[in-house]
């Protein structure tokens, strides 16, 4: 591109339509290739937020002309697979880059991340799909200094060994490793001593067990933990989280082995304000009265668990703090346990999707008695929609 004068009357005219103020978002251009990323760069080297999603004509020099967008700080290169190790070098050298999402680039290997130990400006890291990855790449993410969010979802080659590497981070508050069955306990346990470890995503890591939910009841800065499918997690897993002092959150979806005794534990929190039960087959009504001593609740997400009934929703008139209710597919409540939940007055958001015996009559009666209430309805194969 060296020579090429480029004005404003001859910038290609995508870029005038996509770029709004310091922000530009491309998604599916085939017309973003090198030479359009080069006029951009020229005629708006004020960008601070770049996102390029599928655009897979332009390769590593396209990146090295944005190298003049010197205020750039969030970028986006999702699924750009025209991208080689060079461009994680050319990247090393944007000294205000603080959010960085390689989403699926599948061409990157340690190699390239060895690169990034000189974007000392990170803070946010997605490595979602980056499927070449080995535990190399966390040894070098472990000594960026300001790195807050590091997600490696989807990552098989990760394993054990690399969680031990990142224990040695300053700044790590959240940490996503979903999708890497190669994760056992003995990792979990070792990442639980995080300094700052706040949110920790571990779906679908098949083999972590209780072990390491003992191992991160202990962390006193833990607030949110995801353990989505993980299906060798057990009661005796929640009776150690029930004892996490911060814990604010905490989401078991589909873990096939919970029941009503593991979330009676849970009800002595005093922290805890969103659960996630979804599809937790084997609770019951006795569950949601448990868990009614956990005064500070204020998010439910039961979808899914068929065995709840209108005594149920009785019990949840009880949590007076409750303001997101996950009720979809539930298909034994009817408009008398719905009626209940009118004793909710801070209830701002109920989903009744695929409730097939609660009615248009009873949906009416509960927004009369909480007008305020968003609530999300739809028959079998219909459209949802707000009330």
């Amino acid at each position: 591109m060296k020579g090429v004068g480029v004005t404003s009357k001859n910038v290609n005219p995508l870029i005038t339509k996509l770029v709004q103020g310091k922000y530009l978002h491309a998604e599916e251009r085939d017309q973003v290739d090198d030479a359009l990323l080069y006029q951009l760069a020229t005629n708006h080297s004020n960008l601070t937020t770049l996102r390029l999603n599928k655009c897979m004509n332009f390769t590593d020099v396209g990146l090295k002309h944005l190298g003049s967008c010197k205020k750039l700080e969030v970028l986006t290169l999702s699924k750009c697979t025209q991208l080689t190790d060079k461009s994680l070098k050319i990247l090393s050298t944007y000294k205000n880059l603080v959010n960085l999402s390689l989403y699926c680039c599948t061409t990157f290997t340690d190699a390239g991340l060895a690169y990034l130990v000189k974007a000392k400006a990170l803070a946010i890291l997605s490595l979602v799909g980056c499927e070449q990855l080995t535990d190399q790449s966390l040894t070098v993410i472990a000594t960026l200094p300001k790195l807050e969010d590091l997600c490696c979802y989807g990552c098989p080659k990760l394993t054990d060994k690399g969680l031990m590497h990142l224990v040695a981070s300053k700044s790590l508050r959240h940490f996503c490793c979903g999708g890497c069955e190669r994760i056992t306990d003995k990792g979990v346990c070792v990442l639980a001593a995080c300094a700052k470890l706040e949110e920790l995503e571990l779906e679908e890591c098949h083999n972590i067990t209780d072990k390491s939910l003992q191992c991160l009841a202990q962390c006193s800065t833990l607030k949110a933990l995801d353990v989505t499918l993980c299906d060798k997690i057990t009661d005796a897993g929640l009776v150690s989280m029930a004892m996490c002092k911060k814990l604010r959150f905490l989401t078991l979806k589909e873990c096939s082995k919970i029941t009503d005794k593991g979330l009676a534990v849970l009800g002595v929190s005093t922290t805890l304000e969103g659960l996630y039960v979804k599809r937790c087959k084997r609770i019951t009504d006795q569950a949601l009265l448990a868990l009614a001593e956990a005064k500070n609740l204020k998010a439910l997400d039961i979808e899914g668990c068929t065995k709840i009934t209108d005594a149920g929703l009785g019990f949840l008139g009880m949590y007076k703090k409750l303001e997101d209710l996950n009720l979809y597919g539930n298909k034994n409540i009817t408009d008398k346990g719905l009626n209940k939940l009118a004793t909710c007055k801070r209830l701002n958001r109920i989903n009744l999707t695929e409730c097939p015996k609660i009615t248009d009559k009873g949906v009416v009666a509960l927004k009369k008695r909480l007008p305020k209430l968003e609530i999300w309805v739809r028959g079998l194969g219909s459209q949802a929609s707000l009330v």
